[in-house]
């Protein structure tokens, strides 16, 4: 389980990185879930932070964790979704 100090430190992380990207987002942080935290983006131009397939979602996702590794020892999961493409990727391949 996170504790809030690194709790803390993620979400600082994380909207420092959006800040350097100069792309204007919203991010919102979901409590942790077991060992996964979810955070959600919202961008009026999701396509740009998705790509194609969702490819660039998965890079920046692999590095923000890359770089959350070296802050926080403890393990843990980051699910970043943007504009909720993973929650609608989903629902559709349930259909």
């Amino acid at each position: 389980m996170l504790s809030q100090s690194d709790f803390e430190k993620i979400k600082e992380t994380v909207k420092e990185f959006f800040e350097k990207t100069t792309f204007e987002v919203e991010i919102e942080f979901q409590s942790p879930q077991d060992q996964t935290l979810p955070i959600n983006i919202k961008i009026d131009e999701p396509q740009i932070l998705i790509g194609e397939g969702g490819q660039t979602l998965v890079e920046i996702q692999h590095l923000l964790k890359a770089i959350l590794k070296r802050k926080i020892s403890d393990s843990f999961f980051i699910d970043l979704d943007i504009n909720g493409y993973k929650k609608k990727k989903i629902e559709y391949l349930k259909e």
